[in-house]
């Protein structure tokens, strides 16, 4: 037996210090934090966020890569055009119209539409690719707007610009979209937001 003035070393000291403070009636009485409320429309930076804890689909990583060469594809259409500028000089010169172009106005006028679909091509190339990036983030209007562009691109070079590169780099475009909305990809985007 031990002595009330002895204690053995092994028993804890029933001191304040030792005890834990019972929690005050006001602290217990206090809500939990209400959860923080998901914005209507989201930014991209937001929508990214909440796709941490989802692993992002390699379909997605794809139809970037697919966007790009589209985009590649498309200039290097350009590129042939302008290497055979004399032929289609040659072809302009032997149009029937009512009023027959001269040699040089032909050239100013291929010139004019080389440059033009240039412009296009690179243009709707970079943006297809720069949407097709963001929408590896799970960003909804940036594969929207990846559709968008498609769309004009597959008209132009399906309906105006009727080249061989250049319907390839169409077909890698719509094959890319076509990838953003297969089934794994459409889970990673999730639902669509309530417009309030």
């Amino acid at each position: 037996m031990t002595k009330p003035g002895n204690s053995d070393p092994g028993e804890p000291k029933d001191t304040d210090e030792t005890v834990d403070p019972e929690p005050l009636m006001s602290e217990l009485e206090k809500a939990p934090p209400a959860p923080k409320e998901k914005p209507v429309m989201p930014t991209a930076r937001e929508a990214a966020r909440d796709h941490d804890d989802k692993p992002r689909p390699r379909v997605l990583r794809i139809a970037f890569y697919l966007a790009i060469a589209s985009g590649i594809v498309g200039l290097v259409s350009g590129i042939d055009l302008i290497v055979n500028k004399a032929t289609l000089v040659d072809s302009a010169l032997n149009v029937d119209t009512d009023q027959p172009l001269t040699p040089d106005r032909a050239e100013q006028l291929v010139n004019t539409l080389l440059w033009l679909y240039m412009v296009v091509v690179v243009v709707l190339g970079a943006f297809l690719a720069l949407f097709a990036f963001k929408a590896q983030e799970g960003v909804r209007r940036a594969r929207m707007m990846s559709v968008i562009i498609t769309v004009v691109l597959i008209v132009f070079h399906f309906y105006f610009a009727r080249t061989a590169y250049g319907q390839v780099g169409g077909l890698f475009a719509a094959v890319a979209i076509a990838l953003m909305y297969i089934p794994s990809a459409r889970d990673y985007f999730g639902p669509r937001q309530p417009v309030r």
